[in-house]
């Protein structure tokens, strides 16, 4: 159940992330000290909030960080428990408080390929581009079938360098694989 909730999430339509949500409840129902689940709520209020689609966002951020802390809580070993909380403090724009988090991901499971590209998130987001160029491209490494979202960051990464044609040309190559973006199209423009 966890697992396949997981695999929706990563979706991130609004339909998988509401089936997301009902398999993390029905795991935590099995087991309720188990962590994973816990965590993928998290990251499905962020989902929520950061899509626009909560009815009040501050609700979902405030219930995202809950769920996240309880499974940091539950587990402190699980590196998706940190992955949550950082992306709820990443988008309280806590940046230190969210790195200090994916660090502690990153040491628990290097090779975590989504673990990088929220590294790299959060080091843009904290006005370090330049840093952030390093964590994409381990993603990128890690995950040769990485989510083309990683593309959007890392344009969003050269374009604040002032790399205005490495970005571009990595934003054609998002739009080349999900035809039905718009940010990455605002983006280019």
């Amino acid at each position: 159940t966890w697992l396949r909730a997981r695999e929706l999430l990563s979706g991130s339509t609004r339909e998988s992330v509401v089936q997301a949500k009902a398999m993390h409840r029905r795991a935590i129902e099995l087991d309720p000290n188990f962590a994973a689940p816990h965590a993928g709520l998290s990251l499905a209020a962020i989902s929520d909030y950061a899509s626009g689609w909560a009815s009040d966002p501050a609700q979902a951020l405030d219930e995202a960080e809950r769920w996240a802390r309880r499974a940091v809580e539950l587990s402190d070993q699980e590196p998706v428990s940190h992955m949550a909380l950082g992306s709820a403090l990443l988008w309280r724009r806590n940046h230190e408080g969210a790195l200090a988090e994916f660090r502690r991901m990153i040491a628990l499971d290097p090779n975590f390929a989504q673990g990088h590209t929220a590294t790299g998130l959060a080091l843009m987001y904290a006005g370090r581009s330049a840093e952030a160029l390093e964590p994409f491209a381990m993603a990128m490494r890690l995950d040769p079938h990485y989510s083309p979202i990683v593309l959007h960051f890392v344009a969003q990464a050269n374009f604040s360098l002032g790399y205005y044609e490495t970005a571009a040309q990595q934003l054609l190559d998002r739009i080349a694989r999900t035809p039905g973006t718009d940010s990455s199209r605002m983006l280019l423009a």
